[in-house]
């Protein structure tokens, strides 16, 4: 797993945050510490942005805040995505995080793992990840998140076709 903190981005330019994780590799896993939802809307706002933009898949497990929120802050201000679009034609899906963490007993990798499948099969270019861990904080499960961090996902994910963004 790949960490990139304060010191390595500048959290103050988002764009040039999104920009950096998204010319990583694919197979890469991040774990990204925003300071407030602002911050982190603007980082998924632009991050989508540009994966979309390269033809990838883009899925957004939300927390601290509901599904349409996430399609309302993307489709304005910077962003202007065209979510209904996107959706229409799975590149992009935002599900609620705690559905997909806890909503059955496989958890989300079969999930993603179907996604990439689509993907592969589809033309596309990837798949990214941006979910936000925050169940696992509110909930008071942190063991559970580095259980989940350790033995669920994988330390490079498996044909190097999507990247994980795992925001605490």
């Amino acid at each position: 797993m790949s960490i990139k903190t304060q010191a390595s981005i500048n959290f103050s330019d988002m764009l040039v945050a999104a920009q950096e994780l998204h010319k990583s590799e694919f197979g890469s896993h991040f774990l990204v510490i925003y300071h407030d939802l602002d911050t982190f809307r603007e980082l998924y706002s632009q991050y989508a942005k540009a994966a979309l933009k390269d033809n990838e898949i883009v899925v957004i497990l939300p927390f601290y805040e509901t599904v349409n929120n996430v399609r309302s802050i993307l489709s304005e201000d910077s962003a202007c995505i065209d979510v209904g679009k996107y959706e229409k034609e799975q590149s992009l899906l935002i599900i609620d995080s705690m559905k997909s963490y806890f909503g059955s007993q496989e958890g989300l990798m079969p999930f993603v793992k179907k996604i990439v499948e689509f993907a592969k099969a589809s033309g596309r270019s990837g798949v990214s990840v941006i979910g936000d861990m925050g169940p696992f904080f509110y909930y008071g499960k942190n063991d559970g998140l580095l259980h989940y961090e350790t033995t669920t996902l994988p330390t490079g994910f498996e044909g190097k076709f999507e990247r994980d963004l795992c925001i605490p």
